[in-house]
């Protein structure tokens, strides 16, 4: 099985690099980050008209819901975030801003999954996976949450650690129907196989170089670079409009 690359640079050099480096030059050649995914989903979020939704689908702590609202007033802004730690820290950085927040993880299908809470990276994860660390939390499908709470979406930022496909599986009306664009966390190259298969095929694939913020077109989604794990998810009618106005893609 495909897994994600791991970090080129040994601890002890990441530590010395810290002491002798500015911040700047740190970050960019050493540090993970993703100011390249940052910048463009602000450039994007400051477009979303009112009458339309922002979905920021694994909020954790609100950073993506944060920055959307800094640019866009007037957008209903929904964060996802089943982790119940994780939502007690979103509820406080989002208080009083307007973010709506639903506390279930995005998934295939309505009902319940467990939940892993002892890794690093907390996650949906399958049945066969489950322990006693690991818990239940609601789930529901993006095509009936959108059907039942009247939500017109045009952009989303999904960061679901390795179930991205599965929730994609529960969207397809909604990617069909809205054509919304999407940055895309994707962790290995199975993982990005799996999500080229559930997109409807009018989608277009970037890869985010986050040092640079350049957007490059690619024919398949993979994980080859430790740092840049976003990807830009397009219809194929709006690569036009927004190449005029992103001169990075």
């Amino acid at each position: 099985m495909s897994q994600k690359p791991k970090d080129p640079y040994p601890h002890s050099v990441k530590r010395v690099a810290r002491r002798l480096l500015p911040n700047r030059l740190y970050r960019r050649w050493f540090g993970r980050h993703e100011d390249g995914s940052m910048n463009l989903w602000r450039f994007l979020a400051a477009q979303v008209m009112p009458d339309a939704a922002i979905l920021d689908i694994g909020a954790y702590h609100g950073e993506y819901s944060l920055a959307a609202r800094e640019v866009n007033h007037k957008v209903s802004i929904y964060a996802f975030e089943p982790n119940p730690i994780s939502l007690k820290m979103l509820r406080l950085a989002c208080e009083n801003k307007g973010i709506f927040l639903v506390g279930s993880a995005v998934a295939e299908k309505d009902g319940t999954v467990p939940f892993a809470l002892n890794q690093a990276q907390s996650r949906v994860i399958s049945n066969q996976e489950a322990d006693k660390q690991s818990i239940s939390v609601s789930a529901v499908a993006l095509d009936s949450w959108i059907l039942v709470n009247d939500v017109s979406p045009s952009l989303i930022k999904i960061d679901v650690e390795g179930a991205e496909a599965s929730l994609l599986s529960g969207a397809i009306q909604v990617l069909e129907k809205y054509q919304p664009l999407i940055i895309c966390e994707v962790l290995s190259n199975n993982a990005g196989e799996a999500v080229m298969g559930v997109l409807p095929r009018e989608y277009c694939y970037f890869h985010i170089d986050e040092n640079s913020g350049t957007l490059i077109e690619r024919s398949r989604i993979t994980r080859e670079q430790w740092r840049n794990h976003n990807w830009f998810l397009v219809p194929a009618d709006k690569k036009a409009q927004l190449r005029t106005a992103f001169p990075k893609l």
